[in-house]
């Protein structure tokens, strides 16, 4: 009976996206308030939940058989960055632009 032990507990693809959405809003929203020394590390923790991010929408689209994977694929993380406003954190910076990518 162990196999069925977490089966209906609501956790699927679709869930795992939600949360992680919600983590990378988190995550830029605290890098727009972070010093100026707390930036580079903010960021590659920002870049990691993108990856993941991406990860959890391709096997959603799958699960769901989308014709749309390829597009998601293609588009990578950059396309998730920039729906995060990931160049906003910038904004105001002395020196901030480009630093983004």
């Amino acid at each position: 009976m162990a196999q069925w032990q977490w089966q209906f507990l609501g956790h699927t693809h679709g869930t795992k996206v939600q949360d992680l959405e919600e983590a990378l809003r988190c995550a830029v929203g605290s890098a727009r308030m972070a010093e100026e020394n707390e930036i580079p590390k903010r960021l590659r923790a920002i870049k990691q939940l993108a990856v993941r991010l991406l990860s959890a929408r391709i096997k959603l689209l799958k699960s769901r058989g989308s014709t749309k994977v390829e597009d998601v694929r293609e588009a990578g993380i950059e396309a998730i960055l920039e729906e995060f406003g990931l160049e906003s954190i910038f904004e105001g910076r002395a020196g901030g632009e480009g630093q983004a990518k």
